[in-house]
């Protein structure tokens, strides 16, 4: 059964390499109090000085390296950033990241936060294209998306390889909050599962330019829900409830004989 099996899911796993589809604008998300978004970490920030510009970043592996220039996306493509945050200082070092694959793929979320939203007549914000990327250890393209569209029932422009959000005033207070459709995460689910062991493989980039922001930092967030969570153990009243169960099950069986 094992020898039928892993065939099937080595197939499954290529064909799913060539899938790809946009990611999709689900709404605003306000900031958490006392700054944040909750317990997110950085995974693309691009900069500028300049009001209404537009700002291209990205993160990828390259040979086992953290690299933000000229990133290889699917089909052999490229994108090319250019306005990526340098490293901090001590205390925020980390502005640009990529992260290990979890495992599940529709819970994934990036969030930009940009904190320029609502000031100085800047009502809109334009994103796109945006592509979410996984790669190998070595820096192979596994699988990645491609272009953003709007999610239903959202204040938001499909431009086809972008949106435009009406954001909300204030600086930095909401987030653009971007997800898998079901397709999407299944395709991802596929090629970021080792079909001998089963296990997550792989890495997350993230390509993205942004229009309409004003001069500062725009920042997207990374949030993923792994897999295999640790095992709930049962309260004492519910192994009750579950021996009881298993008695009723073995009297009626008893009677039945």
């Amino acid at each position: 059964m094992k020898r039928f099996l892993l065939p099937v899911l080595a197939f499954t796993l290529c064909s799913a390499m060539s899938l790809h589809g946009a990611m999709v604008f689900t709404g605003l998300q306000e900031k958490q109090p006392g700054g944040g978004f909750g317990n997110f970490e950085n995974f693309l920030t691009t900069s500028g000085g300049q009001q209404d510009t537009t700002r291209s970043g990205c993160t990828s592996l390259v040979g086992g390296v953290l690299n933000t220039a000229d990133c290889d996306l699917f089909g052999g493509a490229d994108f090319a950033g250019g306005d990526e945050h340098p490293p901090g200082d001590q205390n925020n070092p980390n502005f640009n990241n990529v992260f290990a694959f979890g495992g599940n793929a529709s819970s994934i979320r990036i969030i930009l936060n940009s904190a320029e939203q609502g000031q100085q007549d800047l009502t809109s914000l334009t994103v796109g294209p945006l592509y979410l990327t996984l790669y190998s250890d070595a820096g192979t393209v596994l699988w990645s998306s491609a272009g953003v569209e709007c999610g239903a029932g959202t204040d938001c422009v499909d431009n086809g390889d972008s949106v435009t959000v009406t954001t909300l005033t204030g600086i930095g207070n909401f987030g653009l909050v971007f997800a898998l459709d079901a397709d999407q995460a299944e395709a991802l689910q596929l090629a970021g599962t080792d079909p001998n062991t089963l296990n997550p493989i792989g890495t997350l980039g993230l390509a993205s330019t942004l229009t309409g922001a004003g001069g500062g930092l725009d920042t997207y967030v990374f949030s993923q829900q792994r897999l295999n969570p640790d095992p709930v153990v049962p309260e004492p009243g519910t192994w009750a409830m579950i021996a009881g169960g298993l008695g009723l099950i073995f009297v009626a069986r008893f009677r039945r004989s």
